[in-house]
């Protein structure tokens, strides 16, 4: 899905009660964040911290990931170590 097909989709459901809860949902998470703000008030910002944290992770191995051959050793142990993040 483009930016563009999600961004009308988004604007579609604020402008119609659309059955499309998780944009509401979504909406929900953000509204009235600042990042700012003290972390003991708003749970919400942490778990941001942590995603942005985890993607940025997720981004380095999949770049790694990319920079070697299916085939090569080095990918084996990046996919693993991978998998075991993700079990954690």
């Amino acid at each position: 899905m483009s930016f563009r097909n999600f961004e009308d989709l988004y604007l579609q459901h604020k402008s119609h009660t659309a059955p499309n809860r998780w944009l509401g949902r979504i909406d929900n998470l953000f509204n009235d964040l600042d990042v700012e703000d003290d972390e003991k008030y708003d749970a919400r910002i942490p778990q941001l911290k942590n995603i942005c944290g985890r993607s940025i992770l997720l981004f380095d191995a999949l770049t790694q990931l990319d920079e070697h051959p299916p085939e090569s050793e080095h990918r084996d142990k990046l996919l693993a170590e991978m998998r075991k993040f993700i079990d954690q």
